[in-house]
């Protein structure tokens, strides 16, 4: 083009694209500048009486101007189901299917939801799809970040050697178990000194959020992916332009409706990883270098890891991500008699699911196995059990160490402190004497009705007393102080005899 010549176009280009890249200006923003800067060139060809540009230089939109200077990120366009959220290929020329094919189950009806929208353009009906995700090619994205200076060198660093040494501890997940125990397609370790092509290890993030915050309308809420290298230093790894950001879907998938979402994503790592990526040319490898990817830990809260790794939920039965305690059991504080969770269990189970024709056989094999079929399971080497790790924010620093904070230490920002610096809701009174001797009357002579007819305070008081657990819900409290009433049945019984 007669503007890749010409300095002038070349600083409109860099100019529009830097404030809509760097300084996140909207397309209409970046647009209209595009426009005034056209206008500009030709107010200062006019005067000084030069002939006049092409007007096709400086273009009308952004994204031409983007695709030109090849900054444009590379990505695919699906079209996705409002329902099951099942996609679907947009193709170059607009064409995708009216309705949703996808079953439930392959016993099922198909889902036939309309995946068109309509509306009319200069009085005349346009479809365009109801709903769209733009997935990020990932090999592409990959290519970028091996280009940017310095970045190769940093993502080639090899493992430290810490656990060598009982004495020192590791604080980077890179060098952790996970990563050195990998082994790669070729049946040595995927990370080693000695590999000749590029080996890089990934971590996979997965979240819903609001579109315009907490205090935006409600109902407009959006799923995200993201991958970050492991490769990388801590102080890097979370660098926004070091993530790689998959895709954004409108809306919340519920269980396995994740699935499609993570699909393209999953097979541009199943490529990476069998096959690997040649790119014809790198900083550190001017002759072209191949590179191969490895996903190893998810993270993400409690709810979206379970639903990514196709494990049970928190309050099914099989409650536990790493072994197999029953709900019933979850008072079992004796780790030796657990039993743990497998790769090899899970992924059969898995495989069951998959197979099962009907949405009833496979709701019973969830809730009796705790298990489901994720997308990553295609991943030959991830393990759902071991790769699924114990998101701290919200376990450790909102769950428990905020209980230790308000129930142990006595601290309650919605609450003013007493003499004794303990924070006390004024509104809620403890149980009286009067009221906890009428408890242990009913306690002693009263049937379970009347045991369970107590109010919730004074089966909390009551369990204090005795010594008991005196937290968790009003069946757990009145079940707690039965199995005391049994045992003192039970010793009075024995000593009578």
């Amino acid at each position: 083009m007669y503007g890749q010549s010409d300095p002038a176009i070349m600083i409109s280009w860099l100019l529009a694209s830097v404030l809509h890249v760097v300084c996140h200006a909207s397309v209409e923003q970046s647009n209209f500048t595009l426009r005034v800067l056209q206008s500009l060139l030709r107010a200062a060809d006019a005067s000084k009486k030069t002939p006049k540009r092409p007007s096709s230089d400086i273009p009308r939109d952004i994204h031409t101007v983007l695709n030109h200077l090849n900054i444009h990120p590379v990505t695919k366009t699906f079209v996705v189901c409002k329902k099951c959220f099942e996609i679907y290929p947009l193709e170059c020329d607009g064409r995708f299917p009216d309705r949703c094919t996808a079953r439930p189950a392959p016993a099922e009806d198909p889902c036939d939801t309309d995946l068109r929208l309509m509306r009319k353009i200069k009085g005349r009906p346009t479809w365009f799809p109801a709903r769209r995700f733009i997935y990020q090619d990932f090999q592409h994205w990959l290519g970028r970040l091996l280009c940017r200076p310095g970045m190769e060198e940093v993502m080639d660093r090899q493992l430290v050697d810490t656990l060598d040494d009982p004495l020192k501890s590791c604080i980077d997940i890179f060098d952790s178990d996970a990563v050195r125990s990998l082994i790669g397609p070729d049946g040595l370790p995927f990370i080693r000194s000695d590999a000749d092509e590029g080996r890089y290890v990934f971590a996979i993030f997965v979240d819903g959020f609001q579109a315009h915050g907490r205090g935006g309308p409600p109902g407009m809420s959006l799923t995200g992916i993201w991958l970050t290298c492991l490769n990388l230093p801590l102080d890097m790894r979370i660098n926004g332009d070091n993530l790689f950001l998959a895709g954004i879907v409108p809306g919340h998938p519920s269980l396995e409706q994740i699935n499609p979402i993570v699909r393209p994503v999953v097979d541009d790592l199943v490529h990476s990883w069998e096959r690997g990526t040649h790119y014809s040319s790198t900083p550190r490898y001017p002759v072209g270098r191949r590179v191969r990817c490895a996903l190893v830990p998810l993270i993400a809260d409690l709810l979206a890891a379970r639903q990514l790794a196709g494990l049970s939920w928190f309050n099914s039965d099989l409650f536990c991500a790493y072994c197999k305690l029953r709900l019933r059991e979850r008072e079992n504080l004796d780790w030796h008699t657990w039993i743990p969770r497998s790769n090899e269990d899970h992924r059969a189970a898995a495989e069951r699911w998959l197979a099962a024709q009907t949405i009833a056989e496979r709701e019973r094999i969830y809730h009796s196995e705790g298990a489901r079929w994720s997308e990553l399971l295609r991943l030959p080497y991830w393990n759902p059990i071991k790769y699924t790790g114990a998101e701290p924010m919200h376990s450790v620093l909102e769950n428990m160490f905020g209980w230790h904070v308000e129930r142990v230490w006595g601290i309650n920002g919605n609450y003013k402190d007493d003499l004794n610096g303990i924070t006390h809701n004024p509104k809620k009174k403890p149980p009286s004497e009067d009221a906890m001797q009428a408890a242990y009357v009913v306690l002693k002579t009263g049937s379970n009705s009347d045991i369970n007819g107590l109010d919730k305070d004074v089966l909390v008081e009551l369990c204090r007393r005795e010594q008991k657990r005196f937290s968790g819900s009003k069946p757990r409290l009145v079940e707690r102080l039965k199995e005391l009433v049994s045992l003192v049945l039970i010793c009075l019984g024995l000593h009578l005899g």
